[in-house]
């Protein structure tokens, strides 16, 4: 099977809004149409390390470019998350979200081994405990080598046309210690297409976090967490340090355990349930609600109760979606992190 054959099956497996019909209006129907004949231009990679929250447009000229509207849909802007144009008129169609995730009953407890009475920080604890005695499952090889899957929403800005899409990406990033490497990453469009991009990264790349520098003492791995994410942005702000943590490089059994407790000290952390995530695997949801970026969210993070990996991360509004054209609660943003491990080469 070929990379773009095999980009196309994935995405349109992971792509949470397929079979969902938004309500258009005729005129609705007439813009979509407009939009999705406008030439695109592929989004450029970003490189390792911190996907941050808040709202990215970039307009450089003479040519508009696509850029992510990520995890942080949440700044406060006035963009309607539509498929028709804001200076159109007439009623706009709410943008197609994913249904939340799917809470299991507490005998998914049971079988974890875990109490359904206990805290989030004592469940984190106890599945850090089980993490720091497992044995190293990282591998060893030379490149860093991370796959993952998300949902995010692109915006694009062209004068006082601004519109967005549901685009869910497949991610792989290939990243050495001197920071050479190579990113491939699929796209899927609202029209069907699939866009491949492959980037090649050259030596000398500054990473978020050096390869195998990250400590398992809680304490120290705080303090290097917060070089890049500083206290002062509030809590939410320790699990957005965390899902950038997954991103760039695996984590052995007892770095996944101090991970585990740096989110334990999160103020406010609550447990969410036993949950299946996007990727159908079990796990602990934890979650924080704040307004970081600007409006009421909800952040989770879906923890694997065995060896103390986390399995995915999302954000949902709560109370209000602002300017935005979706309907509360909506799942905004979405990312599964399906692999992590290290390998001798890129393939």
């Amino acid at each position: 099977m070929n990379q773009q054959r095999y980009a196309d099956q994935v995405l349109r497996a992971a792509d949470p809004a397929a079979g969902d019909t938004p309500e258009l209006d005729d005129r609705a129907r007439t813009d979509l149409a407009r939009i999705l004949a406008t030439p695109r231009q592929t989004p450029t990679a970003a490189p390792v390390g911190h996907r941050r929250r808040g709202l990215h447009i970039s307009i450089p000229r003479p040519r508009l470019t696509f850029t992510v509207l990520a995890a942080a849909v949440l700044a406060v802007v006035a963009i309607a998350l539509t498929t028709v144009l804001p200076s159109g008129g007439g009623r706009g169609a709410y943008a197609a979200t994913p249904a939340e995730l799917t809470v299991l009953d507490t005998s998914a407890f049971a079988a974890a081994g875990m109490d359904p009475t206990a805290t989030a920080p004592q469940l984190l604890e106890t599945i850090a405990e089980r993490a720091a005695a497992l044995p190293d499952d990282t591998s060893a090889g030379r490149y860093a080598r991370i796959r993952t899957e998300s949902w995010d929403l692109f915006t694009q800005v062209d004068g006082e046309q601004v519109t967005s899409e549901v685009v869910p990406q497949a991610t792989t990033t290939w990243t050495a210690a001197d920071g050479s490497g190579q990113t491939i990453r699929s796209y899927l469009w609202p029209d069907g297409d699939t866009d491949t991009e492959t980037t090649e990264w050259p030596a000398g790349r500054t990473l978020a976090w050096p390869l195998g520098s990250l400590s398992s003492d809680p304490d120290v791995l705080a303090q290097q967490l917060e070089e890049a994410h500083p206290v002062a942005n509030g809590p939410a702000e320790r699990l957005v340090a965390v899902q950038d943590l997954y991103r760039e490089q695996p984590l052995t059994p007892q770095v996944r355990a101090a991970v585990l407790r740096y989110l334990a000290a999160t103020p406010g952390l609550e447990v969410t349930g036993m949950v299946l995530d996007r990727a159908g695997r079990t796990g602990l949801a934890i979650h924080l609600d704040n307004d970081l970026g600007g409006l009421p969210n909800r952040e989770t993070m879906v923890i694997d109760p065995a060896d103390g990996r986390v399995l995915a991360a999302e954000t949902r509004l709560t109370e209000t979606a602002g300017a935005l054209n979706v309907r509360v609660p909506a799942v905004i943003s979405y990312e599964s992190y399906l692999e992590a491990s290290y390998v001798n080469d890129v393939n």
